[in-house]
């Protein structure tokens, strides 16, 4: 005599297929404040390693600052633009940052 309820049927003609539902609420880009305010602190750490760079070595190039902070050309690029005690000189290709 067994009591116990199989769910897991076979019948040639037939597959039976039992789902249980929960409700899930999708995650908000505009909830994912925690990774954000981490970016935050990673780009503060950043741009402290780039005054770091500059007092130390002075005048120097992106590919230079690049490769001592370790992230790309184009985000070195974007840190620097953003730091307003950083003055660029020069064009393109022969530009150097400074300490203003």
């Amino acid at each position: 005599m067994t009591d116990t309820f199989d769910l897991e049927q076979f019948d040639p003609d037939r597959t039976l297929l039992v789902l249980s539902l929960e409700k899930k609420q999708a995650i908000k880009i505009g909830d994912k404040s925690s990774n954000t305010s981490h970016q935050m602190t990673k780009t503060d750490l950043n741009k402290a390693k780039v005054l770091d760079y500059l007092k130390d070595n002075g005048r120097s190039s992106c590919a230079e600052i690049a490769a001592y902070i370790g992230l790309s050309r184009g985000r070195t690029r974007a840190i620097l633009s953003e730091m307003k005690e950083i003055e660029p000189l020069g064009e393109n290709r022969n530009r150097t940052y400074r300490i203003k």
